[in-house]
């Protein structure tokens, strides 16, 4: 996702050129003047309409000419014209972007910021395609049920702070709770832990590699040897160097000299 619009058509098209290349599955393409800001947090700045339009179609030209991501078009003009402008006018200006990306051919269409359900049904009966709703708690967006965005007529919905404000939630909670002397009582148990992190699989590739299968306890065994031959060297070295601060290797350089003797053997 690139947040800030890539810049001018050239740019845009790189980019959608890069991140097809790398993999991505889309891309999300804004009308604001970099840097970006958050919708909800009061947007300075967006482009004029041309240099918006030209954003967009540069994106649908390189998707056409083989980058295949989804393009998702975003406008925060709800949101930067209303003090100079006026709500209504803002909005309009809004849906006026939104519809203009339509017709070029972007995937998705995002209305940042909208205040109300009539600002919301408005985008979904004039702007036609495929339209995204962007669900913040405590944001300027109305927060509402699934069920009711779908019967608005969204067919996409974010939530792009929903995880990380329940686990900073959970954080705060567990510290408050480690301050008063116990541990927490909501979290999973380690077995689940394991599970969720996929720990067993993890430690089966450390301890036995596809090409060499090693007992872990062979490996524990060698790895033990080793050190102790790695820290006598190293102590040997202190004691030939401890008058010459010249003589004396960094544990790194020891370390790496060890493990290539080690290959040589």
């Amino acid at each position: 996702m690139e947040q800030a619009g890539c810049g001018n058509a050239s740019n845009v098209q790189r980019k959608m050129q890069q991140f097809a290349k790398a993999g991505f599955a889309g891309i999300m393409l804004e009308d604001q003047v970099a840097p970006k800001r958050c919708g909800h947090t009061g947007v300075k700045a967006v482009v004029d309409r041309d240099s918006a339009i030209a954003r967009i179609q540069a994106a649908v030209d390189a998707r056409n000419q083989g980058n295949d991501l989804v393009i998702v078009a975003r406008t925060d003009a709800r949101s930067t014209l209303a003090t100079s402008h006026g709500d209504q006018a803002a909005l309009e200006e809004a849906l006026w972007r939104l519809k203009a990306f339509a017709d070029l051919g972007a995937d998705v269409l995002f209305l940042e910021a909208p205040r109300s359900e009539r600002e919301m049904l408005r985008f979904c009966e004039e702007v036609p395609g495929t339209r995204m709703a962007n669900m913040l708690e405590g944001g300027i967006t109305p927060l509402l049920s699934t069920e009711r965005l779908g019967a608005m007529g969204f067919a996409l919905a974010a939530y792009p702070l929903t995880l990380l404000s329940t686990a900073a939630f959970a954080m705060r909670q567990a510290l408050l709770d480690l301050q008063a002397g116990h541990t927490p009582e909501q979290m999973p148990n380690f077995e689940e832990m394991k599970i969720v992190v996929d720990l067993t699989a993890t430690w089966k590739k450390r301890i036995q590699p596809e090409s060499a299968p090693v007992a872990a306890t062979s490996l524990t065994t060698t790895w033990r040897i080793d050190r102790l031959e790695l820290i006598e060297r190293y102590r040997e070295e202190l004691q030939v160097g401890h008058n010459d601060h010249r003589a004396v290797s960094t544990t790194t350089q020891l370390t790496r000299r060890f493990a290539a003797s080690k290959g040589d053997g």
